[in-house]
This record gives C-alpha cells, sequence and structure tokens, in this order.
C-alpha cells in the first residue's frame, strides 16, 4: 500500500479544514515547496495536491504555485480541487501534473470526462468524497442522492479504474479512518481505491493495509508530526 504526503492550498498557502469546512480552518507558516521537498528528501514516490480555492469557487487562484511545484519537484503530482471541465485537466497535464483528480464533473461533465479518460486513461482519477456512504460534491458542499457502490460501478462502465476514497467525517480529525467503508468498498467494486481522511497514527496505516486498498493519502498527521515519512516508510 503507497502512502501519499497531501498538501491542500488556499491562497497560497498550505491549511488544513476539519470535516471540509471551510469555516474551520488551520493555515500553515512553512511555504507549500518547503514542505513538499521535505517530503521528497523523507522518501515520498508521489504527492497529493489538493486547491481548495478551485473546489470551492472554480477559480485557479493556487495554480502558479502548483506549477512551481510540479517542476521543481523529481516524484510525480497528483491535483484535485475545482476540476470541471476537459479544459481545466488538460492545462493542469500541460504543465506536468502526474494525474488529475476530479469530483464534481462527473456529474455535471459526464461527456468530459468520457473524454479525458479516452485521452488520459488511468491519469484520471475520480473523487468520491462521502459522508455516511452518499457522495458530496462542489468542494464537500452539496450532497447528492448517490451511495458510494452505485456510483463505484457507473465510473467502472466510463472506463474509470481509479478512486479517492474520502470519509469527510473523519477528514482533519485524527480519530482513525473509517476501515468499515473501506472493507465493503473493496468487496464491492473492482476499481483501485485511494483512502482518504483521518489517520492519526502509524497503526492506522496497517489498518488501513488489510482493507486492500492501493494506497493512502494522509495530510494532517504529516504537518503537525505527529509520524514522519521518513517513518511511514520505515514500517
Amino acid at each position: 500500500m503507497k502512502v501519499i504526503p497531501a498538501i491542500d492550498l488556499k491562497e497560497g498557502r498550505v491549511v488544513r479544514l476539519r470535516q471540509g469546512d471551510f469555516d474551520q480552518i488551520k493555515r500553515y507558516k512553512t511555504t507549500p515547496l518547503t514542505i513538499a521537498l521535505d517530503y521528497q528528501n523523507q522518501g515520498a514516490k508521489r504527492l497529493h495536491i489538493v486547491d481548495l480555492d478551485g473546489a470551492k469557487t472554480g477559480k485557479r487562484d493556487n495554480y502558479q504555485t502548483i506549477e512551481t511545484l510540479v517542476k521543481t519537484l523529481v516524484i510525480p503530482v497528483q491535483v484535485g480541487g475545482g476540476i470541471r471541465t476537459y479544459d481545466d485537466a488538460k492545462t493542469l497535464f500541460d504543465i506536468g501534473v502526474d494525474s488529475v483528480i476530479v469530483g464534481t464533473m462527473a456529474f455535471s461533465q459526464v461527456e468530459d470526462l468520457k473524454r479525458l479518460v479516452k485521452d488520459y486513461g488511468k491519469r484520471i482519477i475520480v473523487a468520491l468524497d462521502v459522508r455516511e456512504e452518499n457522495v458530496l460534491t462542489q468542494g464537500w458542499q452539496v450532497e447528492t442522492q448517490q451511495n458510494i457502490y452505485d456510483f463505484s460501478a457507473f465510473l467502472m462502465t466510463l472506463g474509470i479504474q481509479k478512486i479517492l476514497v474520502t470519509d469527510v467525517a473523519k477528514d482533519g480529525m485524527m480519530l482513525g479512518p473509517n476501515i468499515a467503508l473501506y472493507q465493503r468498498l473493496k468487496k464491492r467494486t473492482k476499481l483501485e481505491v485511494i483512502a482518504s481522511g483521518g489517520v492519526a497514527k502509524l497503526k492506522d496505516l496497517s489498518d488501513l493495509k488489510t482493507t486492500g486498498v492501493e494506497a493512502v493519502v494522509v495530510g494532517k498527521a504529516l504537518l503537525d508530526n505527529v509520524f514522519t515519512y521518513l517513518e511511514v516508510s520505515q514500517c
């Protein structure tokens, strides 16, 4: 199971939200590039970036920061947040982003999603942000009537191969991941699953590994030095 460190961006700065709530935000003084280089130096094989401004408003206010990260780092970078059209995704691929993560597009721009899958294949990841197994969109602000299992089956018909699943009730809370959710999901889908949300200690990573998920994104625990990426790589 791969462990992917995460950096959430708002107005060019590194931040963390509690349960996806923009009113509960923690800002970090260290620059995104300094943090990213530190993860790379500790042995991280990939970086996960979330553009929170893009997720909330659709605006690409963090574009320059993302471009600097992509062009400076050696490791591949995957980016999500506010990517709602084919052109949004293509712009990121054009600056060297390795994988693009889409969410709302899977509901509102299905034809664009099909076109992206045709052109970029496995480099397209669909983010399924869930609360009580119902999928949320628009930066976790809108709850749909789709449960994660049925929607995962639909995504497979579009050619999607990989999903990023976040239980927003766990995200940023440091209370441990929703192990049962990932166990059920891996039993009901053939998609590759990236887990996200709630990792608070190294044992959480061991528990996630038993579910069969292919990777896990870790944000707050690494940013707050609960453990280091070097410790992760030595487990």
